[in-house]
């Protein structure tokens, strides 16, 4: 085990020095198809492996780079009649490609939102909607890129929120909702950006209301479909952005109902 770690590290080094040379030799001489192709490669590859150790942001770095390297090239062939085949190929790994710098562009916003690096935030989580703009009007239907824009406008929500923007978040909010999807941290991430939005309507009693009401049925919902967990309320019990909506009924006997469930 220890020496197919190894042999995984050297491969990852000598990667690691080929992406390198390889962009070197691009910005001083330019290259080949074929080179160019190579470095792109090298680029994907190391930014998978980043991503799957947790290094998110070098992930991003390296999956940007191949990005930036293939879709000139994809674009290319779309000009030449011989390379129709080809064209469609590369174009289906281009958005591959896409579809990955996503997920760790997502996965550093995530990050950020945890360790409450807001501002961090909200430039990775624009930067994931930016990323996944072209796919969701390419696959409108496709629920792996919904699910994905969807999880990413809520964090921009909460970050865009706990920096006192509320209106920007607000609407963030409403195009997540409208999307009808619910995983663990859409339920989650949702809930506690209307709760900060219902905390910052004290002179707006009937929209502070609206909020907090939209944030504890989010969780109601969540609960009732087996998303979220007797962990998930442990959780909810001390999360600050929920500060707004703890001391609520609705919210306490949400979370007695849940702190004492078998799941």
């Amino acid at each position: 085990m220890h020496r197919e770690l190894g042999q995984v590290k050297d491969a990852q080094i000598a990667l690691e020095t080929a992406a390198t040379d390889g962009h070197k030799l691009l910005r001083e001489h330019g290259a080949s198809l074929e080179h160019q192709v190579v470095v792109a490669t090298c680029d994907s590859i190391l930014g998978g492996l980043h991503h799957k150790a947790g290094d998110f942001a070098r992930a991003v770095k390296h999956r940007q780079a191949s990005l930036q390297i293939m879709e000139p090239l994809v674009g290319g062939l779309l000009t030449k009649k011989s390379e129709q085949k080809l064209f469609a190929s590369a174009l289906t790994s281009l958005d591959n490609q896409r579809s990955e710098l996503g997920d760790s562009l997502y996965a550093l916003a995530l990050g950020h939102t945890w360790g409450q690096r807001n501002a961090e935030a909200v430039i990775a989580a624009g930067d994931v909607l930016k990323m996944l703009r072209h796919l969701r009007e390419k696959y409108p239907e496709n629920g792996q890129v919904v699910r994905r824009e969807t999880e990413a406008r809520l964090i921009l929500a909460v970050a865009q929120a706990r920096l006192g923007k509320y209106e920007p978040a607000a609407q963030e909010v409403e195009a997540a909702l409208a999307n009808e999807v619910l995983t663990n941290d859409i339920a989650f991430n949702a809930a506690c950006a209307l709760s900060i939005l219902s905390g910052s309507c004290v002179d707006d009693p009937i929209r502070q209301e609206s909020y907090a009401t939209q944030a504890v049925a989010l969780l109601a919902w969540g609960f009732s479909e087996g998303i979220l967990t007797k962990d998930d309320a442990k959780q909810l019990k001390g999360d600050k952005d929920l500060v707004a909506i703890r001391d609520r009924d609705d919210f306490q006997k949400l979370l007695r109902e849940h702190l004492t469930s078998s799941q």
